[in-house]
């Protein structure tokens, strides 16, 4: 799978939705050099800073421990630390607003787990459940989110030229 990505240049093609948990899915911009919440990533309870879905399948892949193949697809469980820092993503610790520079307690409990699904050795799909309970400003709150990103489509994107356009190009 990692050769897959070796080469990706920017962006990737696919669709990425949530059920459950705290917060909302999609995608969410940010980060950057000086702005944003600490770095780009997907969605609130859950993001990790991965800038698209093919460094965030990486960085995934490089935080699961035993990964088998079941149920057609191949699964592992996320390492302690990586749910962690997934149950965080956002909240205080960063120096500026919102929690005064102060590092939020660990959150409780903190479990997670990924699916990938391949198709002729491509990634098509992947699936990031994350559960715990993380403490805020209001108190305790249980978090227990699934998110599944899709990749599809790649390479068929068309592009129809217009014909003043191609008289300026000499085409």
């Amino acid at each position: 799978m990692r050769a897959q990505f070796a080469n990706r240049g920017g962006g990737a093609g696919g669709a990425r939705g949530g059920a459950g948990g705290a917060g909302a899915g999609g995608a969410r911009g940010g980060g950057g050099a000086g702005g944003g919440r600490g770095g780009a990533g997907f969605g609130f309870f859950g993001g990790g800073g991965a800038a698209n879905p093919a460094e965030e399948a990486v960085a995934l892949l490089e935080t699961t421990k035993d990964m088998k193949p079941a149920d057609g697809a191949l699964t592992g469980e996320l390492t302690e630390e990586a749910v962690a820092q997934r149950l965080s993503f956002g909240r205080g610790g960063r120096g500026g607003g919102g929690g005064g520079g102060q590092t939020p307690p660990a959150p409780k409990n903190a479990m997670g787990s990924v699916k990938f699904w391949l198709k002729d050795g491509a990634l098509v799909k992947y699936e990031l459940h994350i559960k715990g309970t993380v403490t805020g400003r209001n108190g305790e709150t249980e978090v227990d989110r699934t998110t599944t990103t899709e990749i599809k489509d790649i390479g068929t994107t068309k592009v129809d030229v217009p014909d003043a356009a191609k008289k300026k190009l000499g085409a």
